[in-house]
């Protein structure tokens, strides 16, 4: 609960409550504005992540190698898309 709320009239409360509701406090209008950023860069790391996919995809080699690792416990998707970025060789190597 905010501090503020249990101490004060209740005049100053709902003064308080009008403005975290109507968004008129500059706190409030920044926490809007960086939601609304946070979701459009969510939005554009999802793309990002679709075209790397498609790749990936794209290349049967690359693609074999992309289940292979992430199959294995702890590589998720974002994991295994920086071990075959990073290390394109991966798997291709003799034991020698």
């Amino acid at each position: 609960m905010i501090p503020a709320w249990n101490s004060g009239t209740n005049r100053q409360r709902k003064g308080l409550h009008r403005c975290l509701v109507s968004g008129d406090h500059p706190a409030i209008r920044d926490l809007v504005l960086n939601a609304k950023q946070l979701r459009l860069f969510e939005a554009q790391i999802a793309e990002i992540d679709r075209h790397i996919i498609e790749k990936i995809r794209a290349d049967p080699e690359f693609a074999e190698r992309f289940d292979i690792l992430q199959n294995m416990p702890g590589v998720a998707e974002v994991t295994a898309f920086i071990l075959l970025i990073e290390m394109p060789d991966l798997g291709t190597l003799s034991g020698r």
